[in-house]
């Protein structure tokens, strides 16, 4: 095993994940008030501004809504973050970037890509079946230039964001942790506590309560970090994180997803328990179609996490 165990003989100071975190939430933090005040210097007119005086929320609302803006952002600050986030990674512990993907010098595509079909495909499945059932709870709309264009945004920017989330969540912080417990479930459980509250502030969790959606992100990112612990790296948590996002951005949208797009599929009415459910069935699938093509060892989830490092195969 190699991704837990990079960084058990290193020095773990407290401020050097101080710095770490530092230097990516600066990052995002530049990169897009930069990008906020280049949209507001590109849109400002007197009848905003006048607007914006009887609505302060009204800018915000329209950046939010204006899919050309936001997938700039995300891939703008996304890709600052994770550059300069590896940067300071190497600083402070002479790693490169592919040592918090696996722990190793080499990263595994065909794990990527064999994740993100998995996952595309099942929530294809999952589409067809709701829209099977229920064709009354979406409205479609297909426009060839705005679907090429949203496609080509959403190939560009979501690998970034998606890769970017996994290389903190599931990468740096998953060996943080393993480094100060030894132990792979609190590998699994912590970190994806985090991830879960970093969404708090998601419309969805506004619209339709934190209790019933934050379970959700928590319960996602187990899985991610289950399947990073059982396959030694976080490639296929990359592929399966990309293609949830891209899926939802060029296939199914609804009013209230912190990324509205002009998605084929809108979904007219949300059931957040419904779609729980339906999560977890989709990642139980998931996890045993993963773990039988790569015959994970389940066993390893009750070891402790041991310097012991070997090459992948």
């Amino acid at each position: 095993m190699n991704h837990l165990e990079v960084l058990l003989d290193s020095q773990n100071k407290w401020w050097k994940p101080l710095l770490v975190i530092l230097g990516i939430v600066g990052a995002t933090i530049i990169v897009q008030t930069l990008l906020v005040f280049i949209y507001i210097f590109a849109n400002f007119s007197s009848p905003m501004l006048e607007a914006m005086k009887d609505d302060p929320n009204l800018l915000l609302g329209q950046m939010m809504d204006d899919q050309n803006f936001m997938f700039p952002l995300i891939f703008m600050s996304s890709l600052a973050s994770v550059v300069v986030g590896a940067l300071v990674i190497w600083a402070l512990y002479k790693r490169n970037y592919k040592e918090v993907i696996n722990g190793t010098q080499k990263i595994r595509w065909n794990r990527f890509f064999y994740s993100f079909g998995v996952w595309f495909s099942l929530m294809g499945a999952y589409l067809f079946l709701s829209y099977l059932f229920n064709p009354e709870g979406f409205i479609v709309s297909f426009n060839f230039n705005s679907f090429i264009i949203l496609l080509l945004f959403s190939v560009i920017a979501i690998p970034v964001q998606a890769s970017f989330e996994e290389f903190v969540f599931r990468g740096y912080l998953a060996q943080l942790v393993a480094s100060w417990t030894r132990s792979r479930w609190s590998v699994i459980i912590f970190p994806s506590i985090i991830f879960g509250l970093m969404h708090i502030v998601n419309p969805e969790v506004k619209e339709y309560g934190v209790w019933i959606m934050m379970p959700q992100y928590i319960f996602m990112g187990a899985v991610f970090g289950l399947m990073s612990v059982l396959d030694d790296g976080i490639e296929c948590a990359m592929g399966a994180h990309t293609a949830n996002n891209i899926f939802l951005c060029i296939f199914l949208t609804f009013d209230e997803s912190v990324l509205p797009t002009d998605a084929i599929f809108r979904a007219t009415s949300i059931s957040p328990t419904a779609d729980f459910i339906s999560i977890i069935a989709m990642s139980v699938t998931f996890i045993v179609i993963l773990g039988f093509y790569y015959q994970w060892d389940f066993k390893v989830l009750s070891s402790e996490i041991e310097s012991n490092k070997v090459e992948l195969d």
